[in-house]
């Protein structure tokens, strides 16, 4: 065979590899379009209410509105997960050390589920406009968790909701370990075990390191809604009884970088 032959049958042999790989991705995007939501969604679920998360092994998450799948590495379903309620579901999901999957939603909800059996362990919901943001894990089966309070600030200009910040927690399942106020508006980085709150200051980055205990000990209270409040309600019933205007925040220190 000359050297054109081989080229001309090089050529073909990376066209059909790529046709195929083609085909099947297309495949996968079908049978992932075609997942149903659960029987309680009343809404229309549509392409963009439809988001995929893959995990390391092969397998991925698929929310279709109210629905969380996990598939296989050949698009098979494992199991399926809804709350029973028609809640919409994000693709916030993390899976901590101990195989529990943790997974938020609409009306603040934020759910564990167990990654073998698709069984849910725990679920909390609450009313209000307070949504959930799972960061990331902190460790094997810690993990970070930001409560926003934006909303009451940016609608209602009263001294109490102009005073509420967000807060950031180290959850253990659902435990609070330690809690804290952080800047509204701030991103969270973690670098070893060093939590920053990032924010944008006059077209810098300021990076605030948070002040997180060497040992987080035992738990401080659970994520219920009945029972947990954050450490901004607690101190703004001080400020406000003592009259102290400006938020009192916990870092170590604080430090600019040029972006």
């Amino acid at each position: 065979m000359d050297q054109s032959a081989e080229h001309f049958v090089s050529r073909f042999a990376v066209l059909c590899l790529f046709f195929f790989g083609l085909a099947v991705i297309t495949d996968s995007q079908t049978r992932i379009t075609a997942l149903p939501p659960s029987k309680e969604w009343t809404g229309e679920c549509k392409g963009k209410d439809i988001s995929s998360k893959p995990l390391a092994d092969g397998r991925k998450f698929v929310v279709v509105c109210d629905m969380l799948y996990l598939l296989d590495a050949e698009q098979n379903i494992v199991w399926s997960w809804s709350n029973g309620n028609g809640t919409e579901l994000s693709n916030n999901i993390l899976v901590d050390g101990s195989g529990r999957v943790f997974i938020t939603g609409a009306d603040n909800l934020l759910a564990s589920i167990d990654l073998a059996t698709g069984k849910k362990r725990w679920e909390e919901a609450s009313n209000g406009t307070a949504p959930r943001t799972l960061v990331g894990l902190y460790g094997k089966d810690t993990y970070l968790l930001v409560i926003s309070v934006w909303y009451y600030r940016h609608y209602f200009k009263d001294r109490y909701h102009q005073s509420l910040t967000d807060t950031l927690s180290i959850c253990r399942d659902d435990n609070i370990l330690w809690s804290t106020d952080i800047p509204n508006g701030s991103v969270i980085k973690v670098r070893g075990r060093n939590i920053f709150a990032v924010t944008k200051v006059k077209g810098k980055t300021l990076w605030r390191r948070l002040a997180v205990p060497t040992r987080l000990g035992k738990p401080q209270e659970k994520l219920s809604t009945e029972s947990y409040s954050s450490p901004t309600e607690t101190r703004l019933r001080r400020k406000i009884k003592s009259k102290i205007k400006s938020p009192q925040f916990h870092f170590f220190d604080a430090f600019r970088l040029q972006e």
